[in-house]
């Protein structure tokens, strides 16, 4: 019964002894190594079905989590099969106990990430291009084919994630947790589930699996929302950029703190737990009618270029704020500051040239296409700042409503 109930998972489920063979896997992991029966596995070890450096790196965690008895959580694993073949997998592992409670191997749940992986690191060739592209020619002289061709790829990508989400809403962990209700709600009737110790940690057992394969299930759909959310911008800087040689461009009415939500969204990877603090601070938030990819290109530009000088300044508690708010009737700003290295007076006039740069990995483009994404959107940029280890305040004005410039 209880094997049964292991094989309706979509995630392979396995166990092992002390010495990390296997002694128990699921239909689920039996596909994902690409072997029709548990007996070619039973007995085994990672050695046998995987390189060498991940079935290492697998045998170290388990020898880990013997002697600590901790659990491993969601580590991201980069699977290479015997026969060449690469996966990308989310596995937690935890201690596998006797009746007595003495540690006696590892047993995990494994689940395969491997379009969700390959979409991001194709989102990260593509955004190197254009910033390859952007750094020899400029953003209006990127030739319209290469972005042509890029945009195809993020189509791809976009119907992959689409189909992923698709699939990951697709589950059968819940009959897990009937089962668990049907086993308890006859319990009398099955002699193993009342009487033996084993029989009565089952019902446990399954309800403690149902709940971790729910939370795995809605972790991923949230990842794959990101994912696509990333894409969509992706793809609009694309058009802009095509839209931009073209000399046409689309207006919509937006919130600002949309946008600010969305740069943080996009940039949230970058920032370390414990060493940067980002606080928001929106006030009278009127709709505005911009261009609404143009303007989180320049929050995105910003947000990164704080973040950059904040990582060269050695404070404790690096800080990044945010805001926007309505003035003079028919206009807004909004501001990026940051508590970070700072700009030189003398460096204030020439920091929005085109390959002006005080940081030894700088290009000079960042900035310059920020002020001239905003004279596109009839609005202006500026800084302010007190000095060296003063930090920075990058300013952007823009009407409320640019068609009635």
């Amino acid at each position: 019964m209880m094997d049964s109930l292991i094989y309706r998972s979509s995630d392979a489920i396995f166990f092992k002894d002390r010495d990390s063979n296997f002694i128990r896997v699921n239909d689920a992991f039996l596909n994902h190594v690409g072997i029709s029966r548990s007996s070619e596995v039973e007995g085994r070890s990672d050695f046998d079905l995987f390189a060498l450096e991940h079935a290492q790196a697998a045998r170290n965690d388990e020898l880990h989590i013997m002697e600590t008895g901790e659990v491993q959580q969601d580590k991201l694993e980069h699977e290479q099969m015997k026969d060449g073949h690469v996966n990308w997998v989310l596995t937690t592992k935890m201690p596998l106990k006797d009746e007595a409670g003495e540690i006696i191997g590892t047993w995990g749940i494994s689940r395969d990430i491997t379009a969700q992986k390959e979409a991001e690191l194709a989102l990260e060739a593509a955004n190197s291009k254009l910033v390859d592209a952007s750094r020899r020619a400029g953003m209006a002289e990127v030739a319209i084919d290469i972005l042509h061709n890029i945009g195809n790829v993020l189509n791809s990508i976009n119907i992959s994630t689409l189909n992923s989400m698709r699939m990951a809403g697709i589950s059968n962990h819940r009959k897990v947790l009937k089962i668990a209700d049907l086993l308890e709600a006859n319990a009398e009737e099955v002699f193993f589930l009342t009487e033996d110790e084993r029989g009565r940690q089952i019902v446990p057992y399954l309800r403690m699996l149902s709940g971790h394969m729910d939370k795995k299930q809605e972790a991923l759909v949230q990842e794959l929302g990101g994912l696509e959310k990333h894409l969509k911008h992706i793809k609009a800087v694309l058009m802009t950029q095509q839209d931009y040689a073209k000399n046409t461009t689309v207006f919509e009415s937006l919130l600002v703190s949309d946008i600010i939500a969305d740069a943080v969204h996009i940039k949230r990877g970058a920032f370390p737990r414990h060493t940067f603090k980002l606080e928001r601070n929106v006030v009278d938030e009127p709709q505005i009618v911009t261009d609404k990819h143009r303007l989180l290109q320049i929050v995105v530009n910003l947000v990164q270029n704080a973040k950059s000088a904040c990582d060269a300044y050695p404070q404790n508690q690096k800080t990044i704020r945010l805001g926007s708010k309505r003035i003079l009737g028919d206009q807004i700003q909004m501001w990026v500051e940051d508590n970070g290295v700072g700009i030189e007076p003398e460096n204030l006039p020439k920091i929005f040239r085109h390959g002006f740069t005080t940081r030894s990995d700088g290009h000079g483009f960042g900035l310059h296409s920020c002020a001239n994404l905003a004279a596109e959107l009839s609005g202006t940029i500026s800084v302010e700042s007190a000095g060296h280890g003063q930090g920075s305040k990058f300013i952007l004005t823009l009407p409320i409503n640019i068609l009635k410039k």
